[in-house]
């Protein structure tokens, strides 16, 4: 899954199958999995520029990407 081809370079796990499995870049993330456990991306660091500030925003929504996938795995869609 990926929002404007937009990946993140940071700390991330999920849950699949009872396993918690660890990723430092969203492009690894599977497009299935239970839960998502940890979302820290890297951020930039201030003062932030308005690029940062887009850049910020395009991780709430790659955030808010992952949040669907657990959702729709926990209704079975």
């Amino acid at each position: 899954m990926v929002i404007n081809g937009t990946h993140y370079d940071g700390d991330f796990a999920v849950r699949i199958d009872n396993q918690i499995l660890t990723f430092t870049n969203t492009k690894d993330i599977p497009d299935d999995f239970e839960h998502l456990i940890k979302f820290a991306p890297i951020c930039p660091p201030p003062p932030h520029t308005d690029e940062d500030h887009e850049h910020l925003g395009k991780m709430h929504d790659k955030f808010k990407e992952l949040m669907e996938i657990e959702k729709n795995h926990a209704s079975g869609n």
